[in-house]
């Protein structure tokens, strides 16, 4: 799947490369910024369908 926003693309690229400590920054940083409202409209939704989907991989 292609994702729309960067940091989603970092978030999956994390996950297939099985750095799990980046992948948990990664979708920190995306629920914060929701959380104040600064997230790109759609990003956390993106980065659900990203963490249901993308496996962990092996480092």
């Amino acid at each position: 799947m292609q994702y729309k926003h960067q940091s989603v693309r970092d978030f999956v690229a994390a996950m297939e490369r099985g750095d799990a400590a980046a992948a948990e920054r990664i979708a920190h940083e995306i629920s914060e910024r929701h959380k104040r409202g600064a997230a790109a409209k759609g990003e956390l939704s993106e980065l659900s369908w990203a963490n249901a989907s993308t496996p962990l991989g092996r480092k």
